[in-house]
């Protein structure tokens, strides 16, 4: 690393100087917007380049005066990288050496990272690191894993290889670990996951293959030293490390993990690759099989052993399977990947059958935690919360560091029950324990905005957009984010960037025609609304009226607008107490804020899901000292 020093006060590493009189980080000539602690914190780092700096010594100097937990500093670390990456770094100058500490150190991609292959069965391990070739092209043409798996190795096996028959599994992560801290390690800033490939005959292969995927990816989640993104279903399964590497460049990550599955009357077999998007090269390889068919214990084993390869600590959770949910029946868990493809198309008919196929789950095994926040997720927009809310309690129970569970409580508590302290207690509990969780920092960022602590709310949304700046769902929370602090040209970027990736994506459209109705363009307004009207719900008719929303210009046809807007809202069959919202929003731009306050309450009445954003949302500001308006506000708790 190279430290450039005046009088020890100037400071250079890579692109970035760091001045220590002033307290400024610079990159190429620009100031970076970083935390006081994150200054003090790269003072402390830059001071010997390449040491190690104990977790304590950095507590230490940088918290004098006050107990600070771990989660403190690693927090500050984990920003510091995203800002990196945002500035086109690596966010790996930074790096971790596990269980005790940090070093500025070249980032990892300068050097080349070994291929290691493992192979795993219930009662064997095999780890065979192979020597590098002289390149990572040549490397990469002469690794052909499947052949390698299959028949004999054909390369040469390093010295320092290892054959270990071990009989008792129990032994089996220890002598894995000793391994593989001989090894220089490939640990990419950011990883996707790809759904595994199984056999193209086989009717239920891309269900498997998308819950195969999020089970590893949430499992790899449980750290905060990589991004871990799960690649959505739509996408096309990779075949080979040159499709992984395409499908990584347009994920816009580091490394790709990716695989496939193989069901037969012996058993089931997971293999996995991962490959480094730089160059394509393949740095890690993985097969693990299972006489029992269970799927989970499998997808478990091969995230702690590719964690292990990259030296990360996925929070202490048991890589053998200690947790109270396991071991769970083989036929609930194939009922449960089942029932989260259904629910990831987000469709009326697709969580109906979800709910279904979770049902079956937990019928087939009563203490698969899993089962239940699925079926709690399944239900959570539902009008009566108390399904799912027992369902998820229930969860909880039989796992208490389950993240995904107390993520969807705390959806649950903040839009309806209103229980804000504990919504919020449970959305950081949930990111406590899966920090790539970018749905639980989503839903904890919409919630601090509900409580107008807006830059904190944006801090959340924009990490939920790192985790995943591909989902059209987290760039809307974001613009709705900015939309709410009045960032307006911000959240008609961030609206736009998502209809970028989703032209007809409702929320997007809906965003954008809150915010051009706060700003008074109601030529927007109705071409976004017109959008919205065209896309049908499942079981609606598709004879609906839209003469109300026809595009027109001018203030007589806004108000036309509006008030044909109001007379369909009041006659439409569609009972969701939303309706009221956005008939009182109407009201008030028609100059009727009585009328405006009277809907809102039956908004209320009725426990509108939407109604928690009447604190955030700058259209009801000529309300907001109003008496009546006030109590509103009282009746949300906030």
């Amino acid at each position: 690393m190279d430290i450039l020093s005046k009088d020890n006060n100037l400071r250079a590493f890579g692109d970035f100087r760091l001045d220590i009189d002033e307290r400024v980080l610079w990159h190429r000539g620009r100031p970076v917007n970083i935390q006081m602690k994150e200054i003090e914190i790269l003072e402390a780092l830059t001071e010997s380049p390449g040491r190690l700096v104990t977790k304590q010594e950095l507590i230490e100097r940088v918290w004098p005066d006050a107990f600070v937990e771990e989660s403190n500093l690693s927090r500050h670390i984990y920003r510091l990288r995203r800002i990196f990456e945002e500035l086109g770094e690596s966010g790996q100058i930074i790096q971790t050496v596990p269980r005790r500490g940090y070093r500025l150190a070249p980032p990892f991609g300068a050097e080349s990272a070994p291929l290691t292959i493992e192979r795993h069965s219930v009662t064997r391990t095999l780890i065979e690191e192979l020597e590098q070739s002289e390149s990572p092209t040549s490397r990469a043409e002469a690794y052909v894993p499947a052949s390698i798996l299959r028949s004999g190795n054909t390369l040469r096996i390093a010295t320092i290889g290892l054959t270990i028959l071990i009989l008792v599994t129990g032994s089996l992560g220890f002598l894995a670990m000793q391994a593989d801290r001989s090894r220089s390690l490939y640990r990419p800033a950011s990883l996707a996951v790809l759904p595994f490939r199984g056999d193209p005959a086989e009717a239920e292969q891309e269900r498997f293959g998308v819950a195969i995927a999020e089970s590893i990816a949430a499992t790899l989640g449980r750290q905060n030293q990589i991004t871990i993104r799960q690649v959505n279903s739509s996408v096309t399964v990779a075949t080979g490390p040159s499709k992984a590497k395409e499908i990584g460049q347009e994920a816009q990550v580091d490394a790709v993990l990716f695989g496939e599955y193989t069901i037969s009357t012996v058993g089931i077999t997971l293999k996995a690759e991962v490959i480094r998007v730089a160059d394509g090269s393949v740095v890690w390889a993985s097969e693990h099989k299972s006489s029992d068919g269970d799927f989970f214990r499998l997808q478990e084993a091969l995230a702690h052993s590719l964690a292990r390869s990259m030296a990360v600590d996925l929070n202490g959770r048991p890589s053998n399977y200690e947790s109270a949910s396991f071991p769970i029946r083989p036929d609930a868990q194939r009922l449960y990947m089942q029932g989260r493809h259904f629910w990831s198309k987000r469709d009326y008919d697709g969580l109906l059958e979800s709910q279904r196929l979770f049902t079956a789950a937990i019928d087939a095994d009563p203490n698969f935690a899993l089962a239940y926040v699925g079926l709690a997720d399944s239900k959570m927009f539902s009008e009566d919360p108390s399904e799912s809310l027992t369902a998820v309690n229930r969860a909880i129970e039989l796992d208490p560091a389950l993240g995904e569970a107390f993520a969807t409580r705390g959806f649950i508590r903040m839009f309806h029950l209103w229980q804000w302290d504990a919504a919020e207690a449970d959305l950081k509990r949930a990111i406590e324990l899966s920090p790539n969780n970018g749905s639980a920092r989503q839903w904890y960022g919409l919630l601090l905005a509900v409580k107008r602590r807006f830059a904190e709310a944006e801090l959340q949304v924009s990490t939920a957009v790192q985790i995943d700046p591909t989902s059209p769902n987290f760039l809307v929370d974001r613009g709705l984010v900015q939309y709410f602090s009045r960032q307006l040209d911000r959240a008609e970027s961030s609206c736009r960037e998502a209809l970028s990736l989703d032209q007809r994506f409702p929320f997007a459209h809906g965003c954008l025609s809150d915010l051009y109705l706060f700003t008074g363009d109601h030529d927007a307004i109705i071409r976004h609304h017109n959008v919205l009207a065209t896309q049908i719900s499942p079981g609606s008719s598709s004879n609906t009226d839209h003469s109300t929303v026809n595009a027109a210009s001018g203030a007589r046809d806004a108000q036309k607008y509006l008030e044909g807007l109001i007379q369909q809202i009041e006659t439409t069959k569609d009972r969701n107490g939303n309706r009221h919202i956005a008939k009182a929003k109407a009201e008030l731009k028609l100059g009727y804020p009585d009328r405006a306050i009277a809907s809102l309450n039956r908004a209320l009445d009725e426990r509108a899901f939407l109604s928690p954003y009447l604190n955030a949302d700058p259209i009801w500001d000529p309300l907001r000292e109003r008496d009546d308006f006030k109590f509103l506000i009282a009746r949300l708790g906030l």
